[in-house]
Parts: structure tokens; sequence; C-alpha cells
């Protein structure tokens, strides 16, 4: 007989849903789909009461939901399922939302985050990163950091500035660069200083007089404040130079305008200062009455000599910035990236308008003008007749020199053999000479940098700082350029000469005179070498081994350059530059030499399969510069220093198939301070450059020793004692 075997669902519960048919799975979840109100849990169970043909409602507690977390239960109505059903995997046509609860976000998304809050400053919303401890505190922070600043409480500002640069974020410290937040530090470094001392004054018994003076300057930061911002700026410069491979990042190319514009702005804002409490002292005095006599005329005339003077000094003080200012973008914006920077050299031409408007206020008044009652000098219309030469001789600092050394050179051996170089042709008597060191015996009353006594070496150059050149820093291309020893100026070969301050660069005890002439070609060479970017272990070679060669070759040693060759046409001079640089590998070419040949010469003695990276040629010949062209290697620099002929051949389809990069320089261009420190650090000996020297009585033999090559003249120096 046979016997019925009960389903399992008579007795056990049901099977899994993955266990299950998959056309039991399928009629299952188009009976739940066509339920309506599915996310009533209550009203589900009782219309799936009658349902139902299996077990499975008998069998699902009530309470199901509770033991689901709520984003559990939302993909379960998302779904259209009972929470007792499994979530179907695969091509389900409704996949369950994104689960973004537990991403861990990354450093970037934090800072995002707190950079879209507002205002600006990021202070924390209500509802922002709730949960996570850490970036609460850091708006907390921020926030505290933002009412501060709104409030000027900038003791305060420092101290949470401070703990937000302590927090870490995934083992890295907070990057104070993201969104421009590093100019918060040095708002906080240069006012900080006034309110606390604002503090302390309150706190202390403090007399009228200090109190009004106080007052009276207006200033909302100290002196102490703007050398930490400084100093502050500084520091980021260091930590984050400018990279190549990270051009759009912010690094010192951003940095240096930014501490500039602050040191400006200081500088400028401490001058109107002083003005104004002159001003105000100034018009107490004029508020007594002015006696009619004589003696009281003449009170009032020495009041305002007093007055003048004082105004004098305040200028003085504010051109001695300005300069200072000058000097240091001079030094950076020299190579790149710097000098292609247009926030610096905008800069550096707002500073030279700034330093030709101090000058122009330097021009002394006569000595009858007492009508000045206010303290500001005015200039009358004859300050501004005449030449451009004369309205520069004018508002520019002259000094005279004594005991000095001149060098004769090649350019002024040129000018008295032939007459002229180019566009320069000597047509009426003229004085040569361009290189001079010597002492001050005169200084003109509205200098404040120099005095009587003082050492200096001259720049030859003379500068309108007015053109587009000059404004952007590349005073070497001046258009009203007044080059000493070029026609028709006259040179420094002769005992006493005028010349602006600002060009007589002071030369420490360490330096001699003979060194302090050689300062100019030595600027020739350091210019050449750092723009042609010669570094360590770069093989070079020289061309010519004339004076700037031999010193170019030297700077290029100093530079860690290796190997160097160094050629020419002269084996007596080849001879001194193995002696004057251990080392170097000497190439003496033939006049009527192949620049192929003499390139194949030259590559041999660089060392097996070794080619040169830069060559810097000094002479400006023709045959010389294609030696270089087909000595370089592929992607290499030709870099021509000497000066030569207007027109030149150069193997042009060399340089364009070897992709070589061809430069010039003319002369120099905020090179003399960097060449006086390189003569202080003894990395560059040229006192050996000195072959003869002559008395300026005998300045006619010493151009006839350095003009014959049989005389073996390096450098002939002319003394006037």
């Amino acid at each position: 007989m046979a016997s019925s075997v009960p389903s399992a669902s008579a007795f056990s519960l049901p099977l899994p849903p993955w266990q299950q048919p998959p056309s039991v799975r399928v009629a299952q979840y188009e009976r739940k789909k066509r339920k309506r109100n599915f996310d009533d849990w209550g009203n589900e169970t009782e219309d799936a009461g009658g349902e139902t043909t299996d077990a499975a409602s008998d069998f699902t507690p009530a309470a199901s939901s509770l033991i689901l977390s709520p984003n559990e239960a939302h993909q379960y109505r998302i779904a259209g399922l009972p929470f007792d059903q499994e979530l179907p995997g695969g091509h389900f046509p409704h996949a369950a939302p994104k689960d973004t609860s537990h991403r861990r976000e990354t450093k970037g998304d934090i800072l995002k985050g707190l950079s879209a809050l507002s205002p600006p400053i990021y202070p924390p919303q209500s509802a922002a990163h709730k949960g996570n401890l850490r970036l609460q505190h850091f708006a907390v922070l921020s926030a505290i950091l933002h009412r501060c600043l709104l409030q000027r409480d900038y003791l305060r500002a420092g101290r949470a500035w401070a703990l937000i640069l302590r927090e870490e974020y995934g083992g890295s410290p907070v990057d104070i660069r993201y969104e421009g937040r590093w100019g918060i530090g040095a708002e906080i470094l240069l006012r900080r200083g006034r309110q606390l001392s604002d503090l302390t004054s309150s706190s202390e018994t403090v007399d009228d007089e200090s109190l009004k003076l106080k007052n009276a300057s207006g200033l909302c930061f100290t002196r102490k404040g703007f050398e930490d911002a400084k100093q502050y700026y500084e520091r980021l410069i260091i930590q984050h130079p400018f990279r190549k491979v990270a051009p759009d990042a912010t690094s010192a190319l951003h940095f240096y305008p930014a501490m500039f514009g602050l040191w400006i702005y200081v500088a400028q804002e401490e001058s109107n200062a002083a003005r104004d409490a002159l001003q105000q002292s100034f018009a107490e005095d004029s508020s007594d009455e002015l006696s009619d006599d004589e003696d009281g005329f003449k009170s009032h005339r020495s009041s305002d000599k007093r007055k003048q003077k004082m105004a004098a000094e305040v200028r003085a003080k504010e051109l001695e910035q300005a300069q200072q200012i000058a000097a240091r973008m001079d030094e950076i914006i020299v190579s790149p990236p710097y000098s292609d920077s247009p926030e610096l050299l905008g800069l550096r031409g707002m500073i030279s308008l700034w330093i030709a408007d101090l000058f122009v206020l330097s021009v002394p008044q006569p000595e009858d003008d007492y009508h000045n009652f206010n303290g500001v000098d005015a200039i009358s219309s004859d300050d501004f007749t005449g030449s451009i030469q004369e309205r520069r001789e004018q508002r520019l600092a002259m000094e005279k020199r004594q005991a000095e050394i001149l060098k004769s050179v090649g350019s002024d051996v040129h000018f008295w053999k032939h007459g002229g170089i180019g566009p320069w042709q000597v047509a009426t008597p003229h004085i040569l000479g361009h290189e001079s060191a010597g002492e001050i015996v005169a200084v003109h009353p509205s200098v404040t940098n120099h005095k009587v006594g003082d050492r200096v070496a001259v720049e030859p150059h003379i500068v309108c700082f007015a053109c587009e050149p000059c404004l952007t820093g590349r005073y070497n291309g001046c258009k009203n350029l007044t080059f000493r020893s070029s026609p028709p100026s006259h040179g420094l070969l002769r005992t006493y000469v005028n010349h602006p301050a600002i060009w007589c660069h002071k030369i420490g005890p360490r330096l001699s005179y003979d060194e302090g002439a050689l300062l100019e070609p030595l600027s020739v060479a350091l210019t050449g070498v750092t723009r042609a970017g010669v570094t360590i272990g770069d093989p070079v070679i020289v061309c010519g081994a004339g004076p700037i060669g031999l010193i170019t070759l030297q700077v290029c040693r100093a530079a860690g350059a290796w190997p160097i060759v160094i050629t020419d046409i002269n084996e007596a001079r080849l001879k001194f530059a193995e002696e004057y640089v251990p080392g170097v590998r000497a190439c003496l070419v033939r006049r009527d030499q192949s620049p192929e040949d003499s390139a194949e010469q030259v590559n041999g003695l660089m060392g097996e399969g070794v080619e040169a990276a830069i060559a810097l040629e000094c002479t400006g010949m023709e045959s010389s510069l294609a030696t270089a062209v087909h000595s370089v290697k592929s992607g290499g620099k030709v870099f021509v220093i000497g000066v030569g002929k207007d027109k030149l051949e150069i193997p042009f389809m060399r340089m364009s198939a070897r992709e070589i990069d061809l430069k010039f320089q003319q002369r120099y261009v905020n090179m003399w301070p960097r060449a006086i420190r390189v003569l202080e650090s003894d990395m560059v000996d040229l006192k050996k450059l000195v072959t003869h020297e002559f008395c300026l009585e005998d300045a006619v033999d010493a151009f006839m020793t350095a003009a014959d090559p049989k005389h073996g003249a390096i450098q002939v120096l002319i003394r006037s004692e």
C-alpha cells in the first residue's frame, strides 16, 4: 500500500530563496510587486496572509525589521520585497543604492569640503562632518580663527592658527597653501605686535606725549611684526621651491610677490605716518603768531629750513628702503622662472617708478626758497628743462673718487686702435675706460648710503629708470643707456669722475682695488654661466682663452662643471689657462682648420662617450661659433658671451637637426652684488690675471702693451695715485 509523504512545508521552514527554483522566485517577485502600500509593514502582512501559498509568512516574525539597519530596510523597500526574503543580486532591475556612509574620506575631500563652507574662512555648519571628531575639531578651530580675524583679535587668532597647523590628516600635516590660506599667517604675524603693544600701554601709565605720538602714527603693525612676517615668507620659499614638474602648484613663485608687496606696503605706510606726524607738528607750530620784526622773520625762516630738513630725512629713509627692496628683487629676477614672472616684473617696475619719484623730490632747492612753509619740496619748472642727461644729473646722487684702479680691456683697445666699434664711433677727443674702483672723496647731500672714504667699484651703466626694459628689471637694455667709455660718454680713465651713487658698489676690506676693477668682467662671466644654466657635473666647452674666457673658465669650474675644454689659437694663452685652472683640457685650433675638425678634436679631449652639454663662446668669431655648434651634443646649448661682427654665418641645419639652443647676452644685469660675494668667498681668484701695471701718465704705453700679442698681456692695470 502506498503511503503519502508530507511536503517539507508541512513541518519545516521554507527553503531559502537562493535554493528555490527560478520560476518560484519570479512568481513571488511578481505577486509582491503588485501589492500596494508596501512601505507599511503592518498592512503588508495583513494583505499577504490570504495570498501566500507557503508557510513563509507564518514563520516570519512580525518584528523582522527591527534586526535590520535603516540602510538595509531602505534597500528592501526599494526592491519591493518583505523583510523575510533575501535581496536579489546580479541583474536585478532595482539595484541597491550605493553605500557611501562608510567610505573613507581622503585629505583632498576634507579640504574641499571645508573650503566650500560659507563664509570662506571655513566656519562649521551644524550638521557638517557629523560623527568625525577630528573634522569637527578642525571646523571649530577654523570658526574661532575666522571670528578672531573679524574682531581683529590677532593674539587669539594666532593661537587658533597654531593649533590648526598642528593637526594631521592621514599622517600628513595641514597644507596651508591650499586655497591661499598661507596669507593668514603673515597677516597675524604682521598685526599682533600692535595689539600686544596696545594691551601693554592700556595696563601701564603712559604720558600724554607718548600716547599722542602713538595715535598720530596710525600704523596697525610694528616693525617687529613685519620682520616676523617677512621671515615667515622666507621659510615658505625654502620649504616650497618652484618645481618644473608641478608648475601650477603654489610655490616660491607666489610667495616672492607677496613678500615684496608686503615690504613695499610697510615702507610706504611708515613713511606716510612719519609725514603725517610732521604735518601735525607743522600745523601746531604755524598756530603761533608770526612777528613782523626782523627777528621773527629770521626765526620763521629757520623753522622752515628745519621742516625741510626733517621732510628730507623721512624721504631719504624711504629711498633707502626702496633701494633695499629693488636690490633684493634684482638678485631674484635675474634667472627663470622669476625672470618671466609678470607679478615680479610688474612689482619691479613699480619700485623703479617709486625710486625715480623719490630721486626727483630729492633735487636740492635754492637757498632763497624759504616760502615752502609746509615742508613739501616744490619743484620749479627750471628743474625740468634741458636734456635728459641734465635732468638725470640733477636727480641722481653724484660721487667723486680718487686713488682709482682702472683696467684696459679689449673694447677700449679697439676704440683706441680703430676709432670705434659698430655704431659707437669716436668723433671728438674721448676718454676711455669702463672698469674702475676707487675711494669716494665727495658725496651729494641727498646720498645717505655712501660717505666720504668708502671703497667702491663702479658699475659703468647709467640708465633712465623710465623705459620698458628698466621698469621690468632689465636695465642692460635701457633705451636711453649711457655706458662709460662708449662714445659720446667719457670713460673712467681719469683721476676724478662724477658717477651716480646707485652704481657705486661698496667693496669690503677683503677685496683690493685691483679685484674691484675686475668686477666688471667677472659680472659678464657670471651672467653667462648663470643664464646658460651650468651646474655641477656638466661637460662644458669654453671657446676663447682671452680675459673673459679665462674668467668664464674659472667660474664654470667653481660651479662644478667637469670636464672642461678650452679652445684658442694662441698656445701661450692655453698654457696660462692650464696653470690658472688645474685640470682643464686645452685644445689648440688652427686658423685654417674647419669647424668639423675642430669639434672632433674637442670631443676627443672630452673623454670616451662624453659630449659637451654647453658651449660658452667668448670670442664672437664666426669660426669659433661654428666649432661650438658642432661640438655640443643633441639638445645642447651654445651661449654667446663674446661680441663679434654685425653679421655672422652659422651652421643652421646642424642646429636645427640636433635641436641646439643658441642664446646671447648683453653685458650683465643685477650681477655686481653677486660678483662681490663670489670674490669674498675666495671661490674665484682674479689676481693672477693681472700681468702688467702702469701709472696714469703712462696710459699710452699700457694700451700699446695690451694691443700687441707678443707681450702676452692678459689684464693691464692703470693706477692713479
